[in-house]
């Protein structure tokens, strides 16, 4: 079961709200209509689950051994 919070981080949306699954983190949103005709916009984003990069300390093999 996927559990969908609010997102507060969206202050120019109507409604955000996020999930995460597998790490990844899901965001959907609805904006509402601009001044000057911009139209309503409902959109999601994906974001990729964060991992250390290569070569960086939380990516090492203990130094020390076993």
């Amino acid at each position: 079961m996927i559990v969908w919070q609010r997102d507060p981080e969206f202050s120019s949306a109507t409604r955000a709200e996020h999930a995460f699954v597998e790490g990844y983190e899901l965001v959907a949103f609805d904006i509402p209509p601009g001044a000057g005709g911009a139209e309503r916009t409902i959109g999601w984003e994906v974001w990729l689950p964060k991992i250390p990069k290569l070569g960086s300390p939380e990516n090492m093999p203990n130094a020390c051994g076993s």
